[in-house]
């Protein structure tokens, strides 16, 4: 019986793997294309369609939950091991390095298919995206072979780097302005792609948001980041009507909340 409880993070694991191959279904569900309206010859409206992304969005979402869940049971159930460790990075760098990277793959080649010169590109240069699932292999075992983890993060997580890269399709699809316009821009999808590869395989050191008891005089910065981060989510949703693009914001508050860490506690 015990053998089997010790299992039961691993299943959520495999569960986060599960969702990560899904998610690659439906994002190849159907093929990116162009419909091409002609008239007298001359072409007049080129629509480029993405497949069936939501789904796959809503799915990195839903294996962020269980990849926090495996973790906080292997901890619980004392199960914590060697190879629960080198599974748990086998599922992130699907669910959170392959997928994401499909997903920028989708947002670069959509921002190039803006006219009839599209089918002119070469594949090679959508590949750019694959740096986030590059930088996200580096990282995952960068982490697999350091001895000590500290409170805080060593630049940026998979799982956050995916979170951010999940919210871009809907925005993009949403139309919501000015950052669907932005999205349908090839320069500021690489820049997005460059960053958030950096950040993964960078020192830059960023606030980690565990605690483990609430008590704000122990755990200001911690505490005060998720109350604020909350609040800046709901706000950005319900009052300001930012939809999707809260996500986005909410990830640059983080930033400037680790950079205030940073310089103002010490990182500590």
């Amino acid at each position: 019986m015990e053998r089997i409880v010790r299992q039961i993070p691993n299943g959520f694991t495999l569960a986060n793997l599960f969702i990560g191959c899904l998610a690659i279904a439906y994002l190849f569900y159907d093929h990116l294309y162009i419909t091409v309206v002609q008239s007298g010859g001359a072409v007049s409206n080129i629509d480029a369609e993405m497949p069936r992304v939501a789904m796959a969005c809503y799915l990195v979402y839903a294996a962020t939950a269980l990849d926090f869940v495996d973790g906080f049971l292997a901890r619980a159930l004392k199960a914590q091991s060697a190879m629960g460790k080198q599974l748990d990075s086998l599922a992130d760098l699907v669910t959170f390095g392959l997928v994401p990277g499909l997903m920028l793959y989708q947002l670069t080649a959509r921002a190039y298919f803006q006219g009839s010169s599209a089918f002119s590109v070469p594949m090679l240069l959508f590949a750019s995206a694959f740096l986030v699932t590059l930088a996200a292999a580096w990282r995952l075992a960068r982490f697999n072979t350091e001895e000590q983890h500290g409170s805080g993060f060593t630049g940026l997580a998979t799982p956050a780097m995916a979170g951010l890269v999940a919210s871009l399709p809907m925005i993009a699809e949403s139309g919501q302005a000015p950052f669907a316009a932005w999205l349908s821009d090839q320069r500021v999808v690489l820049g997005i792609t460059v960053l958030l590869a950096f950040m993964m395989v960078s020192n830059i050191p960023l606030l980690g948001l565990k605690v483990k008891r609430f008590d704000l005089k122990a755990y200001p910065w911690q505490l005060g980041g998720m109350l604020s981060g909350w609040a800046l989510l709901f706000s950005g949703i319900f009052v300001f009507g930012w939809a999707w693009a809260t996500i986005p914001i909410c990830f640059a508050w983080y930033l400037l909340l680790s950079l205030g860490h940073a310089l103002f506690a010490g990182g500590e």
